[in-house]
């Protein structure tokens, strides 16, 4: 009976999926809309976690304070619990919008889904064109957030109880340059630098918030045929760790997408 009372707290722990995510996905070339046109677009690709970025030490020595826990140091380091639930990635699944307000400048949103849930909103704005070459930047705004309940009980005794809520917030610039390769296919290379704020509630105790800077590379290539567009993407986002080094997360999304309008 011990032995199952810790598996069903560890089964619970490995479940929870309310992880900060920060869609690493960009979707976008330095080619503008033009004013009036809309492109949208239906996108897969992955996330960064941003827990392994943090030593949530604190909130794990609360969890192993309370009575409920007292079992699982049976067979269980503090150390353990610094391991759980952090997963570099996850996949994301959304959409992008791109607005043309004039000739030069798009107004991008994105929204995606990833156990959490978020949206980022952008200005495009084109800074150079000169024979199939263009070059633009972009500064962004996104936020998302997370949250997750889950409990054990047995006998009308609460075995383990978790109520794990995440806001995440980011501003970000990327510089996008693309060149045309044909009239249909169009590469784009795309530097960026980031910085997100986490904030954590865990059982009703704010924790936080955290910083996070971080930067990135994006290479995407667009196929356009008509009206209708698919774009591969692939890339790698660096992000400091809090025992010291780099987490490396390669990113990859893929993108299937209309012209409307011009």
């Amino acid at each position: 009976m011990k032995l199952t009372v810790h598996l069903m707290i560890l089964i619970s722990l490995l479940l929870l999926s309310a992880c900060a995510i920060s869609d690493l996905s960009m979707m976008q070339t330095a080619v503008p809309t033009g004013g009036g046109a809309v492109k949208a677009s239906a996108y897969l690709g992955n996330g960064m976690n941003l827990y392994p970025t943090q030593d949530f030490r604190e909130i794990y020595n609360a969890i192993a304070a309370a009575d409920t826990m007292s079992l699982l140091f049976d067979f269980a380091t503090p150390k353990d619990w610094l391991h759980w639930g952090k997963e570099r990635e996850a996949s994301v699944s959304g959409l992008c919008v791109n607005i043309g307000i004039s000739d030069e400048t798009d107004i991008v949103t994105k929204a995606f889904v990833s156990g959490s849930y978020g949206f980022t909103l952008g200005v495009k704005h084109l800074i150079h064109q000169s024979q199939g070459k263009y070059f633009a930047i972009m500064p962004a705004f996104s936020a998302s957030m997370s949250s997750n309940m889950t409990s054990n009980s047995r006998g009308g005794q609460t075995l383990f109880y978790a109520d794990d809520k995440n806001v995440v917030s980011s501003a970000a610039i990327h510089g996008i340059w693309s060149e045309t390769e044909s009239p249909r296919v169009l590469i784009t290379y795309s530097p960026h630098i980031s910085l997100t704020r986490l904030s954590r509630t865990y059982n009703g105790k704010d924790y936080g918030p955290y910083y996070i800077p971080h930067a990135g590379f994006r290479g995407n290539l667009r196929y356009t045929w008509k009206r209708i567009f698919f774009t591969g993407e692939l890339g790698l986002e660096m992000v400091g760790k809090h025992s010291s080094g780099l987490m490396m997360v390669p990113s990859y999304a893929c993108e299937m997408g209309l012209n409307i309008g011009k």
